[in-house]
């Protein structure tokens, strides 16, 4: 079951968000097609039978300096603020910082 409302809702929230540093600080946070059609159309759109989103988690493997941090950022805003789900959990991890600490460690040893 597919509703585009769910999706466009959640990019509708995103997009009045504003960059709060860098060379778009203060400009709104518009969301590239990818991310769109890519993540948050089927992330937030797919819904089960009873109306509750197929997909509970997600893990986005996009190259450097493509957005995810600022994306994940909203992500987790709406789910703090908008979603609803009483008790919901936001799990973050970035692999390569601990990549480098395994390295960085592999080579003291």
């Amino acid at each position: 079951m597919f509703n585009e409302n769910k999706a466009i809702r959640v990019k509708k929230f995103i997009e009045r968000l504003k960059h709060s540093k860098g060379e778009y600080a203060g400009k709104p946070f518009i969301l590239e097609d990818w991310q769109y059609n890519d993540i948050i159309k089927p992330l937030y759109g797919t819904l089960n039978p009873d109306g509750t989103r197929q997909y509970r988690i997600c893990l986005i493997e996009v190259a450097k300096k493509n957005g995810k941090t600022t994306l994940a950022a909203a992500l987790a805003l709406y789910h703090l603020f908008v979603d609803g789900e009483m008790g919901g959990e936001i799990y973050w991890a970035a692999l390569l910082k601990i990549y480098h600490i395994v390295q960085k460690w592999k080579n003291v040893l």
